[in-house]
């Protein structure tokens, strides 16, 4: 039970080894197409995207316009589903681990995690454009 989903995750270290100070995460779902992106800030940066399981090059998002290098989706009216720190929301269920006396675990939890949901419009390369939804999230880290 709880405010999100993850459909597999499977780690071999503590989430908090990630050094992670902003991450950035979507999934658009279109009649024709579906684009995914993920981009992680902090020691080890990383920006991916999927457009129809196609790699992309991410070049920005942001919480109103997510850019590739064949396609821009532009997102409408978001409706907040979630907005406050791991420790308390997400992480709930876990929070034994704050017995934890470690800097960086606290660190972790205290990362507010912001969802939401909304329409978006996908525009490809190829000017076809398309109406669908969207749910993106990110966190931040102090």
């Amino acid at each position: 039970t709880g405010g999100g989903y993850v459909e597999r995750l499977t780690m071999n270290f503590a989430p908090w080894h990630l050094g992670l100070d902003l991450l950035k995460w979507g999934r658009y779902c279109g009649p024709k197409h579906s684009l995914v992106w993920i981009e992680w800030c902090g020691q080890f940066p990383m920006r991916l995207a999927l457009l129809d399981g196609v790699d992309e090059s991410l070049e920005s998002a942001d919480r109103r316009v997510i850019r590739t290098r064949n396609a821009q989706l532009d997102i409408d009216n978001p409706v907040e589903i979630t907005d406050e720190p791991l420790g308390t929301g997400a992480l709930r269920p876990l929070n034994w681990i704050r017995m934890l006396a470690a800097q960086r675990v606290q660190r972790f939890l205290a990362g507010v995690e912001s969802k939401w949901v909304a329409e978006a419009t996908l525009t490809t390369q190829s000017g076809e454009t398309e109406r669908g939804t969207v749910i993106y999230e990110e966190v931040r880290w102090p």
